[in-house]
């Protein structure tokens, strides 16, 4: 049997599967499709934990924002606590992974699984507005059904749909950007406001979800989306209710935003560990405190 990786270019198991992977068994020159799972990849590409593994723990994540942040702030929390400079960069291996229903998060998880070594390592996901609970189920149903048993502890489900609601806090982007404090509170407020309503349509059947995920992600107070003006302005009156204010404000943060080629470098720069504490950004501290306490422990 051997496994046809279309259109894509794999250095190491952990780089990212960019199309779909096949795996084709040829018998007596009669070629079948075979289901394709984490098992099958490994076996027949031959990966071993030793390949791979350089790092003292793993942290799954979703795309390249995730990363930036999760990096950033786990130097951030070493640091404070005293156990030394870029602590991510020596000590934990941060592998985004495009979403968790790709394959190559699971043949990832799987290989961590092999041998007689047992590298910790933990899952980092947004909720995208669903259940923390479900989500959970999800992925760890997920698992299992690729071979790959996943602990509730090491799933780590953010209660925000996306990380950009975590900056979604007039005090910081007050402090980073110098935007009027009070106009950037009455458009945070009303983006979770109206975030929540929608939300619980959705949870209660009486919404729709495709217009919730487009319409009410935390992105778009960062970005117009590549979607027209016009498209914007309907978004922002319909589902916002939006006035001039939050619009003139939300403006002014997007052009702040993108005046930075590394925003959430830039942004963190500007801010104290005890004051991201202060905000939503707690809740994601303390998970990346947990696992940088738990990877300095095993260091001893």
């Amino acid at each position: 049997m051997n496994c046809w990786l279309a259109h894509c270019i794999i250095c190491s198991p952990f780089h990212k599967f960019y199309s779909n992977v096949h795996c084709v068994n040829k018998e007596r020159g009669v070629t079948t499709l075979v289901d394709t799972t984490a098992e099958t990849i490994i076996n027949e590409l031959g990966i071993q934990t030793s390949d791979i593994l350089n790092k003292n723990a793993v942290v799954f994540v979703e795309g390249k924002d995730d990363y930036i942040l999760f990096k950033e702030l786990i130097d951030k929390i070493a640091k404070n606590k005293g156990y030394g400079e870029n602590f991510a960069g020596q000590e934990i291996d941060i592998i985004q992974t495009d979403g968790f229903d790709k394959m190559s998060f699971y043949a990832n998880a799987k290989i961590l699984h092999k041998d007689a070594v047992r590298t910790p390592f933990w899952v980092i996901t947004d909720s995208d507005g669903e259940n923390v609970d479900d989500r959970i189920r999800f992925l760890i149903d997920k698992g299992s059904s690729n071979g790959v048993r996943l602990f509730s502890e090491q799933l780590k489900v953010l209660t925000e749909y996306a990380i950009e609601s975590y900056f979604l806090d007039h005090t910081l982007i007050n402090t980073v950007f110098a935007i009027e404090l009070e106009a950037v509170q009455k458009m945070c407020d009303r983006y979770f406001l109206k975030y929540e309503e929608e939300r619980l349509k959705v949870q209660r059947n009486q919404g729709s979800k495709r217009n919730f995920q487009q319409n009410l992600k935390p992105k778009i107070m960062f970005s117009n989306l590549g979607k027209q003006q016009a498209h914007i302005e309907h978004i922002l009156t319909t589902y916002y209710d939006a006035d001039e204010e939050f619009k003139n404000t939300r403006t002014a943060l997007i052009q702040q935003w993108e005046q930075r080629a590394e925003p959430i470098n830039y942004f963190l720069e500007k801010i104290t560990l005890d004051q991201l504490k202060e905000s939503k950004m707690t809740e994601i501290i303390s998970i990346l405190e947990e696992i940088v306490d738990t990877v300095q422990n095993n260091r001893r």
